[in-house]
């Protein structure tokens, strides 16, 4: 009765344990873009001096910066640069992003930013995404945390109920051992 209730108690955790992670990425999803979106904004001043006074290239802004004697102005560049650098990495993470959950999950196993992903599950309220691939993520959570107990449990009952080999019996001396030899016992002395 308790293994079916554990089994049971297990797989109702793990099916809401398994909602989270779609509302997660949703969630993960939407504080790229709004750093995008920021990121974007920040560029985009630098890309009306662009304009102004270079013809709207951003390479030229930043060769300008760079040659500067200024060492500020000179930094400058390298700000800028990474502005764009960020834009295009942000960008890269919100489309792909915006794929099918396996894709979602591909993506964030191999391109995870943790301080993106901290900042997110600070701000987490759990929630559930009614979706076909939200179902499937719950089942799939759900299944693999019962398995999981149900073979710790059959892991732990195997070592409870495996007794100990009983020791072997002793000989008693004088009795010929194997091949006709007789056994000599040191606990009895001359013999």
């Amino acid at each position: 009765m308790i293994k079916y209730l554990l089994d049971r108690i297990v797989f109702g955790v793990g099916l809401l344990a398994g909602f989270q992670v779609p509302k997660f990425i949703g969630d993960y999803r939407q504080r790229v873009g709004g750093m995008l979106d920021q990121a974007r904004q920040q560029l985009q001043q630098f890309q009306a001096i662009a304009d102004r006074h270079h013809g709207g290239s951003l390479p030229a802004l930043i060769d300008t910066h760079r040659a500067s004697d200024n060492p500020t102005f000179r930094a400058e560049g390298q700000v800028i640069q990474n502005l764009i650098d960020q834009v295009r990495g942000l960008q890269a993470t919100y489309e792909a992003l915006a794929g099918s959950l396996d894709a979602q999950l591909r993506w964030l196993a191999t391109h995870f930013d943790a301080v993106i992903a901290r900042a997110t599950l600070d701000a987490f309220q759990p929630g559930l995404v009614l979706t076909v691939g939200a179902a499937v993520c719950a089942l799939t959570v759900a299944f693999a945390g019962s398995l999981l107990v149900q073979g710790l449990a059959r892991l732990f009952r195997r070592r409870r109920a495996r007794p100990e080999p009983p020791a072997p019996a002793p000989r008693p001396a004088g009795r010929p051992g194997p091949g006709g030899a007789p056994i000599h016992d040191p606990r009895r002395p001359g013999r």
